[in-house]
């Protein structure tokens, strides 16, 4: 804020007592202070603010000089009357403190201004300067009658000049001075404002173009030129339509249009085409700019390149819904789509069929050729058997070499069958890695789900997971379909191996003696050793009931 000098210092204002001097010299400045505040149109606090400096280092000074006239003057009627003027001042001051509150700021500001300026015009000139020659008579050792004529015949020649050379420059830079170095300093405010609108117009890192109200193109900026590849003269005049790439349909650009037109803005994410023919993703928000009259007046759209943005974000979600390695689907989007394929099987009166798919012998090659060579096999085949698949069905890889297949829209049971048969074909296809021809298979356990049927995903899989092993036992390279009879059988038998080991680890088994006797002559000739279970809950359970169960 540049310092308005509305009262100038002049060396005809010293008094010839230095302290008093330098105070005087800042009473000025915060003068000074005051006018450059009511051109540059402070607030009233700021206001508020400077009063209180020039209340403060008022009494700072009447402190300061009352002492130098008090030490020399004491009870003189001059020193009496010079400190009424001081309080008058100090009230006056407060009192336009006040009206801050009630009245305009810049009227209350301009009035005092006025009684400053004259009153400390008329107050160093004549006032201070008379009592400081008195002062530096009586120094000199001259008696209190002679210092004053003395003082009054040296201020008698200067001071009526002084005086009105100073008021009459305060009258040139009165109220309506003051105005229009305020006018200028609002010009010079908004020519930097608009100087400050070009640098960001210009330097703003968003793509920035502006239309008249026909929605030809009026200006763009330099980092516009940067994102789509068009100078601004080869815009100029134009629809921004011809930067449209073609991804959206004109039902989109009719809802935005309507938008705009209802609440004067739009923000969303929209696809163009650069000049070089790339399309690429913009954060785009279009403002409508009115007139006084409420009509349109120019449309102003700020964008942003977010294509790199939005293709990490893509990535991202990839990682997270596919398997880095065979690229094919994860547990995570395996579950959404079975989930999904459920609900449509309710919906069509459909079956779905899940086939959980085991590599044979992966182990061995995995140990036998290295990883990086058992991650090539997994790609492979994890390829051909994707491929062997219908349209709309999915394979996911669980993890190592456990693969999951989704078989939707199954009329019949059967239905699922040549396709089973297709994935066992191309995995048992030799496979030729780095001079390596190695031979592969799979066993595959299905479980089927009919629109009546109430399984969820969890169960058709674990049902399929049994399967598989039953495949491999049957001799692998081939599949088997989950039996809910064969399954329960397992079941018991599988609860009941449990509750045999355990009853070992709690030595429940005991062995009973029978003699064996000979008929003719009675003798004992030996023993046969029977086992029991001494169950905890059913009594003594003869071998017949868990020895079956143990076989093989």
């Amino acid at each position: 804020m540049q310092e308005i000098d509305i009262f100038p210092w002049d060396n005809n204002f010293n008094t010839g007592i230095e302290v008093i001097d330098i105070q005087h010299r800042q009473l000025v400045l915060i003068l000074n202070k005051l006018a450059t505040n009511i051109v540059h149109v402070s607030r009233e606090n700021k206001l508020s603010s400077i009063f209180d400096e020039l209340v403060d280092y008022t009494l700072y000074h009447f402190q300061t000089e009352e002492a130098i006239w008090h030490k020399y003057l004491q009870e003189n009627p001059l020193e009496i009357k010079h400190q009424a003027v001081h309080q008058e001042l100090i009230d006056t001051v407060l009192h336009f403190k006040e009206d801050l509150h009630t009245r305009p700021v810049g009227e209350v500001a301009e009035e005092a201004l006025e009684f400053l300026s004259r009153w400390l015009v008329l107050h160093i000139l004549e006032s201070d300067r008379y009592m400081a020659h008195i002062v530096l008579a009586l120094q000199e050792g001259i008696s209190l009658t002679d210092a004053k004529a003395r003082a009054q015949e040296k201020i008698n020649d200067l001071t009526l000049i002084l005086i009105d050379i100073v008021l009459s420059r305060y009258r040139a830079l009165s109220s309506a001075s003051l105005l229009l170095m305020r006018e200028i300093q609002e010009r010079k405010q908004k020519e930097e404002k608009l100087q400050l609108a070009a640098s960001v117009f210009t330097h703003a890192r968003e793509g920035i173009l502006i239309t008249d109200a026909n929605n030809e193109i009026i200006e763009v900026n330099d980092t516009f030129t940067l994102i789509t590849g068009y100078e601004s003269e080869e815009v100029m005049g134009k629809n921004p339509r011809f930067l449209h790439s073609g991804k959206q349909a004109p039902e989109f650009y009719a809802k935005m249009w309507k938008t705009l037109g209802e609440q004067n803005y739009w923000s969303g994410e929209i696809w163009n085409r650069r000049k070089n023919g790339d399309a690429y993703v913009e954060m785009l928000t279009i403002s409508v700019i009115l007139d006084d009259a409420g009509k349109v007046n120019n449309y102003v759209a700020l964008f942003s390149d977010i294509t790199m943005m939005k293709e990490h974000q893509s990535q991202l979600e990839h990682v997270a819904h596919y398997d880095v390695l065979t690229n094919l689907p994860n547990r995570v989007l395996l579950a959404d789509r079975l989930s999904q394929a459920l609900l449509r099987s309710q919906r069509n009166n459909l079956s779905v069929a899940v086939a959980f798919l085991d590599i044979d012998g992966f182990k061995e090659i995995n140990d036998t050729y290295g990883h990086n060579i058992g991650d090539d096999l997994l790609v492979t085949l994890s390829g051909r058997m994707e491929q062997a698949l219908r349209k709309g069905d999915t394979l996911a890889r669980l993890g190592g070499d456990e693969f999951l297949a989704i078989l939707i829209d199954l009329k019949n049971p059967e239905d699922c069958t040549p396709v089973l048969e297709r994935v066992l074909l191309a995995a048992s296809k030799p496979v030729t890695l780095d001079g390596l021809v190695m031979s592969a298979s799979v066993s595959i356990g299905l479980s089927i789900s009919g629109p009546d049927e109430n399984i969820d995903g969890d169960q058709l899989i674990r049902q399929a997971d049994q399967a598989m092993y039953q495949a491999k036992q049957h001799g692998k390279n081939r599949y088997h379909r989950f039996d809910l009879e064969k399954d329960s059988a397992i079941n018991i038998q599988r609860k009941s191996l449990e509750q045999i080991k355990t009853a070992l680890d709690n030595r429940e088994f005991v062995l009973y003696y029978q003699p064996k006797v000979n008929m003719i002559t009675g003798e004992v000739i030996g023993v046969e050793a029977l086992i029991r279970w001494q169950h905890p809950e059913q009594g003594l359970v003869p071998p017949i009931k868990f020895l079956p169960i143990i076989e093989n």
